[in-house]
């Protein structure tokens, strides 16, 4: 059966790549800006020193691209490399500091630009789809020569691209975090109307696209105003607004076409940790729910009164549940 709104989607995520007029950048952000009662030179302060822990800028040829990513952590550990996957039109710049320096401390960990965006260069102008980007990961991950299988984690369009990865390829991974992700298809359910109109619309304001990621009806303006003010980004990186409307086609075709990858998930081996929020209205929480019902022995954790940036909201405790889960072993 052919889902509701899907036709409205098609409408919505082209008028988005189309649209000529936006407000001004001043009148967009001073909503925001009035309600975290903050002003304009209070937000995204000067990256700091100490950030060189993610050591230069390195780069690597994987077919029809050339990917741009920073390698950095402990390594003697034992612990396996953990690669993170970003998210919808999201660079290395997305990942903060706190969490890098936190993961860091515990293994190697690798961040990347996916194919299009950032420092990665694409030399295709082939439609983008998460089964290819799940293709891409594996490409960077194998020419990398790590000797040993990594453990992944994607957040958001990441998380798409850690399901396919999972299910597609996951006899080259170790471990497998999955963070306000879904399966795709038909049978999952798709971002809210609401969510849609804001990423479609040229005139959203700041306050609306916070409100995308932090449930603002409940207390946690302090979380996303301080998200909001401060990224505490790690590394500078670029934007390309060109790969931003490939990569949501691609999730559009992943939601109302594609479904290799949700029929692949029942065949998921790897040890699966499943992360999102309450009340995220980007990708709902039944998207994950659906893949737990579907794989043996899953890690569930749902965070209450949080959305689609539960990780960044609830930070320390998710470390905790990250280290845990990546510590533990089933070994017998």
């Amino acid at each position: 059966m052919a889902p509701r709104n899907a036709a409205w989607t098609v409408l919505v995520l082209l008028a988005a790549l189309t649209a000529p007029d936006r407000v001004s950048a001043d009148d967009a952000l001073a909503t925001a800006l009035e309600f975290c009662n903050v002003t304009a030179s209070d937000v995204a302060p000067e990256l700091r020193s100490s950030l060189d822990f993610v050591g230069p800028l390195r780069t690597v040829a994987i077919p029809g691209a050339e990917v741009g990513y920073h390698r950095f952590g402990n390594t003697t550990t034992g612990r396996p490399p953990l690669v993170l996957v970003a998210g919808l039109g999201s660079t290395m710049s997305f990942w903060s500091a706190e969490l890098l320096e936190s993961l860091a401390e515990d293994q190697e960990v690798i961040i990347f630009d996916n194919r299009g965006m950032g420092y990665t260069k694409d030399f295709t102008t082939k439609p983008l789809t998460v089964p290819l980007m799940a293709n891409d990961t594996l490409a960077f991950v194998e020419a990398l020569e790590l000797g040993v299988k990594p453990n992944l984690l994607g957040l958001s369009l990441g998380g798409f691209i850690a399901t396919a990865s999972a299910g597609l390829h996951g006899e080259h991974y170790n471990k497998v975090v999955i963070v306000s992700g879904s399966a795709g298809s038909p049978e999952s359910e798709a971002p809210s109307l609401q969510a849609q109109q804001v990423f479609s619309d040229p005139n959203a304001t700041e306050l609306d696209q916070l409100n995308t990621s932090f449930p603002l009806q409940f207390p946690v303006a302090e979380a996303a105003c301080r998200r909001f003010i401060d990224p505490d980004s790690a590394v500078y990186d670029t934007y390309n607004g060109t790969t931003f409307g490939r990569q949501a086609l691609a999730i559009l075709d992943y939601f109302y076409v594609e479904t290799d990858v949700w029929d692949a998930v029942p065949g998921i081996d790897n040890d699966l940790l499943l992360v999102g929020g309450e009340d995220d209205i980007v990708v709902p929480i039944q998207s994950l729910r659906a893949i737990a019902e579907r794989v043996p022995a899953p890690w569930l954790v749902v965070f209450k009164e949080a959305g689609h940036a539960a990780m960044n909201q609830y930070l320390p405790t998710f470390l905790q549940i990250l280290d845990t889960f990546l510590s533990f072993s089933t070994d017998v």
